[in-house]
């Protein structure tokens, strides 16, 4: 094969990737918590302009996937981007169903003045990277080309708590320490917030569970309850 055929040949395969990996996205998990431990979980998914185009161009129409862990899921089209969005709704966190993820809220006992201190931890299971598996070849310009479709996206994920915020964990992923944002104020609540470059996440060789941690304190407290994990693909991809 000539040095031009080489050239010609490499450049189809990685227009093809380009079309293939235009599907990028950005995730965001909302968590929504009451004192009563009653609250809400959405998941959205914006696919990018790309994949959008991309879809739209091949005749397909906007799919409106089953209903995930219960939840309510649609799909529509948002500034020119399709959304896919699920949410559900929970009276209390023990009677949570979810596959792949976890939602916990533990009862940290009293402040010294007397306030309830409570944990809550949201956790998706990872993929474990495999012993004796060879890292990937970062020269290569499929790999390359790849990485670069997930510049920019990320996944972040926000828990909105009726209570003061002492501390919230970061996360580390791809050799990097991610810290959170914390607004909001005793009398009003806090919202927390982790936002990881989905690169980070696509490019870490030996991903884990991924698990998003608060410790806060409120006059009234959050009613304890831990779901239960089912069997069954995880609904939240990436994490």
């Amino acid at each position: 094969m000539s040095g031009l055929t080489k050239t010609l040949a490499r450049g189809a395969v990685l227009t093809a990737a380009g079309l293939l990996l235009a599907g990028c996205f950005d995730l965001t998990v909302d968590i929504g918590l009451k004192n009563d431990g009653s609250g809400t979980l959405t998941t959205e998914v914006v696919f990018s302009k790309e994949m959008t185009d991309t879809f739209k161009s091949t005749g397909g129409k906007i799919p409106q996937p089953k209903n995930v862990n219960g939840g309510r899921q649609t799909s529509t089209m948002r500034n020119g981007q399709m959304v896919q969005t699920n949410v559900m709704t929970f009276t209390n966190v023990s009677g949570l169903k979810m596959a792949g993820q976890a939602l916990e809220v533990s009862d940290g006992g009293r402040t010294w003045f007397g306030a309830h201190r409570s944990g809550i931890a949201w956790s998706s299971g990872g993929k474990p990277g495999k012993k004796g598996e060879p890292p990937p070849d970062k020269n290569n310009p499929f790999y390359k080309a790849m990485m670069a479709q997930f510049a920019g996206h990320y996944v972040t994920v926000t828990m909105a708590v009726p209570c003061n915020v002492e501390h919230a964990d970061p996360i580390k992923v791809n050799g990097k320490t991610v810290e959170p944002s914390v607004e909001g104020s005793w009398s009003n609540g806090a919202t927390v917030r982790w936002k990881i470059p989905l690169l980070d996440m696509i490019s870490d060789e030996h991903p884990s569970d991924s698990r998003f941690a608060l410790q806060c304190w409120s006059w009234y407290g959050i009613v304890p309850g831990k779901s239960k994990v089912v069997a069954g693909a995880a609904a939240t991809p990436g994490l």
